[in-house]
């Protein structure tokens, strides 16, 4: 139900993830044996530098409210990402 990514933002994931590490994340969500398992972070985040447009710095993030805590198929997502040499870290929202 949700709208594709415009074809930019896909190029840019793939500039900033790097076509092994990808693979390496496909290969981990599309095991029947993780069927289950949804650890996968809110947001991809990336910045570019304004000189040649090219991805500068990406990261994955969970997003959650202060007291919610994290499932584990989260922790070990992000601990996966982090272990392939990618940065994902969870963000806690300051709601007011």
């Amino acid at each position: 139900y949700f709208p594709s990514p415009a074809a930019a933002n896909i190029k840019f994931l793939f500039e900033g993830i790097k076509a092994n590490r990808l693979q390496l994340i496909l290969n981990r969500h599309l095991d029947p044996s993780r069927s289950d398992k949804h650890g996968t972070p809110d947001l991809f985040l990336f910045a570019l530098n304004p000189i040649n447009n090219r991805v500068s710095a990406t990261r994955f993030v969970e997003v959650k409210k202060p007291e919610e805590p994290l499932s584990v198929v989260q922790v070990e997502e992000i601990q996966f990402l982090r272990e392939i040499g990618l940065k994902a870290r969870l963000l806690r929202l300051n709601e007011m």
